[in-house]
């Protein structure tokens, strides 16, 4: 459950710049 809880940021921030770079 700990592993996730800090994945979850990293994936909104990959996420995010995904968005910025692919829009």
């Amino acid at each position: 459950m700990k592993k996730i809880l800090k994945l979850v940021p990293i994936l909104l921030l990959v996420m995010d710049i995904i968005i910025i770079v692919g829009g």
